[in-house]
């Protein structure tokens, strides 16, 4: 008789970090900033080593697959780019040009205001990108279809840990404008693997959202991106 695989179970919480750029959005600002400072000075250097080569590597494969156009801000490999990277090395999670711009009332690190007159409030969410790609390279998330897999998962001591998902979205997340109104909304991640599934429900704070498309893609989409288990 086969014997029945039971499925990681829901955590009471979970904490979205990071969508992925098509969904172009970071869900998670603060919790991003609080990983990133986990690492030490000297991994702060190896993960800009490390950068340069992966995104000239990429820029090279987005070209090849006509990838390379986008109105989103992102990692293309330019001048904007190659001077984000350096501030790895300056062992700050919150660049000093960041400083200068009026933070949002609720999360004084989030830049805030008109990006005509703010030049560098665009450059704020390729930063979050790069943070985010420093912690993959030298933090290696668990793959969620893996934990899918373990044959008792409630044994395993999983909280606190960065696990890389891809699955199915819905939800009803609200753009950034209306973060006043709803403060907080919700969607639900879900992800099938042969006989198991796993879900959980994200509590989004609204003014993450990084725009309207990222509201209506978290609300109703397919992501992939990576979570703290909680």
């Amino acid at each position: 008789m086969a014997k029945v695989r039971i499925a990681v179970p829901n955590p009471l919480r979970s904490q979205i970090l990071i969508a992925n750029q098509r969904a172009c959005c970071i869900c998670g600002k603060s919790g991003v900033h609080q990983v990133y400072d986990q690492l030490s000075f000297a991994e702060q250097r190896q993960a800009y080593e490390i950068l340069v080569k992966e995104f000239q590597e990429e820029e090279v494969a987005r070209k090849k697959q006509h990838f390379d156009i986008s109105l989103e801000p992102n990692t293309r490999w330019d001048e904007i780019t190659r001077r984000l990277l350096t501030w790895l090395q300056s062992g700050d999670s919150q660049p000093e040009p960041f400083l200068k711009i009026k933070g949002h009332t609720k999360d004084p690190l989030l830049p805030t205001g008109a990006i005509w007159i703010e030049k560098e409030i665009p450059l704020y969410d390729i930063w979050c990108q790069i943070m985010i790609r420093a912690i993959i390279a030298l933090r290696t998330p668990y793959d969620l279809d893996d934990l899918m897999k373990l044959e008792d998962p409630k044994g395993a001591k999983l909280d606190g840990c960065l696990v890389a998902f891809e699955g199915s979205l819905k939800g009803k997340v609200s753009p950034p404008k209306t973060w006043e109104k709803w403060p907080v909304t919700q969607t639900r991640l879900t992800r099938t693997l042969n006989n198991s599934k796993w879900w959980c429900d994200l509590k989004i704070k609204t003014h993450y959202v990084y725009s309207v498309t990222a509201a209506e893609s978290l609300s109703d989409g397919y992501e992939n991106g990576l979570l703290i288990l909680r």
